[in-house]
């Protein structure tokens, strides 16, 4: 004999359990990505010991890969929000993820930055 009568929800049917977890693990995985995203711009971006600049140098060959991973991360993501009338923009800020500074693409998989604009610093931001 139970103290309280309480009302428990009935089980759903493990179809629809399994439909509605396969359709949230897209929207926790886009939003993974563009989180992962946003991170990746602001420790190459934002760094406050180290410019863009040093980043890239570091990298060596590997630069290009890197900078073509990261254009393509912003591709799928406007891609997955296309098949819902969405943009990239609508997932993440266009101030986290268009390059402050032009790149340019180097023999053997080397890349550099065209020197900051006047006015602006290292990092693309306004002095």
């Amino acid at each position: 004999m139970n103290l309280l009568d309480i009302q428990t929800e009935t089980s759903k049917p493990l179809p629809q359990v399994l439909a509605e977890t396969l359709l949230l693990r897209l929207n926790t995985e886009l939003a993974a990505r563009a989180r992962a995203h946003t991170q990746s711009y602001a420790d190459f971006w934002d760094n406050a010991l180290v410019t863009p600049d040093q980043i890239l140098e570091a990298m060596g060959s590997r630069a290009a890969l890197w900078l073509a991973c990261a254009g393509e991360s912003v591709d799928h993501i406007g891609r997955l929000a296309s098949l819902v009338g969405k943009s990239v923009a609508d997932f993440i800020p266009q101030e986290n993820f268009a390059p402050r500074r032009a790149f340019v693409m180097g023999d053997g998989g080397r890349v550099t930055l065209e020197p900051p604009v006047d006015g602006m610093d290292l990092h693309g931001r306004p002095l």
